[in-house]
This record gives structure tokens, C-alpha cells and sequence, in this order.
């Protein structure tokens, strides 16, 4: 089930990422390739009350529409947030362990699922198909949402041993 939820994700980015491309509408005939790189950005922390600022900031006073942004092509359907325990706030661990691997999480939670069972990663199965996987970041690649896409932790805190995780070659 976690492999299906992945290969969608994987899918789901892939196909993001291809319907942003160019294509030369003088060919006769397309071929289907496998892209050189599928790039996933987070937009870390950003959520509706920040685009909504932008759109505001960057409206005209006492214009009839709000400025559109850049992500407005790419932005479709509807997104909830709810954390997978008691709390209020999704926080930054559990949606991006969400996002790496299809599965809901508590907060703090890097990788793990609810029981703090490993759940593979999009970052994992891309190298167990033969791709190269990175990360770049402005924070510290050990903080939450880089950790969740390559290591597995009960808790985001846990510094030292998500840095040691990240810097033991994958079997």
C-alpha cells in the first residue's frame, strides 16, 4: 500500500514537473523519455496566509481582482491540513513526512509513520531506481522537512543522529 501511495506521489511530481517543460510543436512525431530530474520544491512554512499576503502586498489599492502569483498555473483542486495525533497545527515534521511518503504522521515525527515504524521515502525509492537524489536547503539539511525525505526518527530534535543518518553511505 505505502509503495502505491509513493509510486503516485512520484508519478504525481513527475507529470508536475512535465507540464511545466516546453515542447516544440513543429515535431511530427513525440517520443516519451524519462526526464533528466524531477525537482521538488517546499515551499517550507508557506502556507494560504502567506500567498494570500502576497496577493494583497502586490495588488493595486482598490483594484477589482487580488495579483496573481507565480505557483497560479500550477496550483489545482483543494489542500487540508489535520495532524495525525491531538494537536492543532500540522507542524513541519509530520507534513513533510507526509509528502516523502505518503503517510500521515504525528508532529515531530521525520520519516515515521504514527507506531514510529520507517516508512520508505521518495528520496529511497528513487535511488532503488537508479536515480541520484539530493537536497537543498536554506536552513540545516537535519531540520524537519529535509530529514523527512531521507531519514527515519521518532523525533525532529534529534540533530546528531538524523546528521549521522545522512552521512552513512546507502547499502
Amino acid at each position: 500500500m505505502k509503495s502505491k501511495s509513493l509510486m503516485a506521489l512520484a508519478i504525481a511530481a513527475a507529470l508536475s514537473t512535465a507540464s511545466c517543460a516546453t515542447t516544440d510543436s513543429t515535431s511530427e512525431s513525440t517520443t516519451e523519455t524519462t526526464p533528466p530530474n524531477i525537482i521538488f520544491m517546499i515551499g517550507d512554512g508557506m502556507g494560504f496566509e502567506y500567498i494570500s499576503a502576497y496577493r494583497y502586498a502586490m495588488s493595486e489599492l482598490g483594484a477589482d481582482a487580488l495579483a496573481s502569483t507565480p505557483f497560479d498555473d500550477l496550483l489545482v483542486g483543494a489542500a487540508t491540513t489535520y495532524p495525525d495525533d491531538d494537536t492543532w497545527v500540522t507542524d513541519s515534521a509530520s507534513s513533510a513526512t507526509a509528502l516523502a511518503t505518503g503517510i500521515k504522521s504525528y508532529n515531530g515525527a521525520i520519516g515515521i509513520d504514527a507506531n514510529k515504524h520507517p516508512q520508505q521515502t521518495l528520496m529511497e525509492l528513487a535511488r532503488q531506481n537508479g536515480w541520484l537524489t539530493g537536497a537543498v536547503s536554506t536552513s540545516q539539511v537535519t531540520h524537519a522537512t529535509p530529514a523527512s525525505f531521507f531519514t527515519h526518527h521518532p523525533s525532529r530534535n534529534m540533530y546528531h543522529q538524523i546528521a549521522d543518518s545522512m552521512a552513512t553511505p546507502i547499502a
